[in-house]
């Protein structure tokens, strides 16, 4: 029951870049907050195995979601105010996000000659 509530990580994992495309990495990641914080009251009001296991699936789904969302806005954000754009004003990724999204930055500063990552 437990493996099957972590199983839900995974799956928010593949459905940040389709919430992503779909609403916008800000507006997906409050989408995924307030969909996960119900869960996490409803596993132990819930009565039984069942309830436990998909709000642990919904849940572990939206943080993991949201987790990837806020490090792919983060890293939108940063390159903006390293290229002189507006930090106020982020683009919006027509891309999946990435696991490894915040590390562009860094990577594409150092390639660029300047030696030190942005920020």
């Amino acid at each position: 029951m437990l493996a099957l509530a972590g199983a839900g990580g995974l799956f928010g994992a593949a459905l940040a870049g389709r919430v992503a495309a779909r609403f916008g990495t800000a507006r997906g990641f409050l989408l995924c907050e307030a969909f996960a914080a119900p869960m996490l009251l409803l596993g132990p009001v819930g009565d039984g195995l069942v309830l436990f296991t998909v709000a642990g699936f919904c849940a572990g789904a939206g943080i993991v979601a949201s987790n990837i969302l806020t490090s792919t806005f983060r890293s939108s954000t940063a390159r903006l105010s390293c290229s002189g754009g507006s930090p106020r004003a982020p683009r919006r990724s027509t891309t999946a996000p990435s696991p490894w999204a915040g590390c562009s930055a860094a990577c594409s500063a150092s390639r660029s000659g300047s030696g030190r990552p942005c920020g």
